[in-house]
């Protein structure tokens, strides 16, 4: 099984917005092409019932959009929010309950000449067991 951010969320968001499949995980590639998506972890709650855990996760997922143009990264960013946000199905083989934006915002970046949007996912779902 994939874990989500192992694959799962690239299976999912590839080629749903325009982006396409220029979703990675943490850094950018040496030669980017815009406009892109970076992800990573920020954090992970994990759900205990009065019997110990109840193998529900949910990590906060930060998605930074990359552009060269801020209408262009807006665009991305709102696609990813509409796939994002209330969804509840699989992302590659990991099922997922639920999934929601908790945070949008704005972030250029003035030194690069990069505009950059950023959005933060809660996505809870059943966590692999051991």
């Amino acid at each position: 099984m994939t874990t989500l951010t192992g694959g799962g969320l690239f299976a999912y968001l590839s080629g749903r917005t325009a982006a396409g499949d220029r979703i990675y995980p943490r850094r950018m590639p040496r030669e980017p092409v815009f406009p892109l998506v970076l992800y990573r972890r920020i954090d992970t709650a994990r759900g205990l019932s009065h019997t110990g855990p109840d193998g529900l996760a949910s990590p906060r997922i930060q998605l930074d959009v990359w552009a060269e143009d801020p209408d262009q990264a807006d665009a991305v960013a709102d696609e990813l929010r509409v796939l994002l946000n209330g969804y509840r199905g699989a992302m590659g083989d990991v099922p997922v309950g639920l999934s929601r934006v908790v945070a949008d915002l704005d972030d250029d970046e003035p030194n690069t000449g990069l505009y950059r949007r950023i959005l933060d996912a809660e996505i809870t779902h059943r966590e692999a067991t051991a």
